[in-house]
């Protein structure tokens, strides 16, 4: 009986090893830098329709919802540049539900049919750039004119610290694409 358990063991990790050398890529390509762009994007869709688009949708056409998250957000961050949107914000999400929703459906399906090549990288790259730039202008105003609203030192760089993942993210996948990019033109 017991080398009969033996052998069954090790039949089990040979399997095992077997099993894990087998799906190794897979896990490899799971965890890359482009499956966490990909679920970047994935996500960004329903915070662009949702909460983003709220600034340019009037309040009367707002979702039980987006009214509940945007309330919810407005009231524990303090954040000024939804609260008060000025029109160089609104001209943003406009760029953003116009150019950039599409882009991350385009981005999701790529991804799925694990077509990224050339065309991909640079509109990420294009992506990359404009959502970086945007938060960092947002940033630099939340900096500026917080005190003008009422917004202390600390509730000023708590809100900036609210917005920093949307300037670092968007910068890495601007990296990511030129450097994408760069490597296929050196292939080519």
């Amino acid at each position: 009986m017991l080398k009969i358990l033996k052998k069954q063991r090790n039949t089990n990790l040979r399997q095992g090893v077997w099993c894990l050398t087998r799906f190794k890529p897979i896990a490899e390509k799971m965890w890359s830098l482009d499956a966490l762009v990909f679920g970047y994007y994935l996500t960004h869709i329903p915070v662009t329709l949702v909460i983003d688009a709220s600034v340019i949708i009037p309040k009367q056409y707002h979702s039980q919802l987006t009214s509940f998250l945007v309330q919810f957000h407005t009231s524990q961050n303090k954040d000024i540049v939804l609260l008060y949107p000025q029109i160089w914000f609104k001209t943003f999400i406009l760029v953003e539900v116009v150019f950039q929703l599409p882009l991350f459906v385009y981005f999701c399906y790529k991804y799925l049919k694990r077509q990224l090549d050339a065309r991909y990288y640079a509109w990420s790259l294009i992506y990359g750039f404009n959502a970086s730039f945007t938060t960092f202008v947002c940033m630099v105003y939340i900096c500026m004119e917080g005190g003008n609203f009422g917004l202390s030192e600390v509730e000023a760089v708590k809100l900036v610290a609210v917005y920093s993942p949307y300037l670092f993210f968007p910068l890495v996948i601007l990296v990511h694409a030129f450097q994408k990019l760069t490597l296929k033109a050196k292939v080519e």
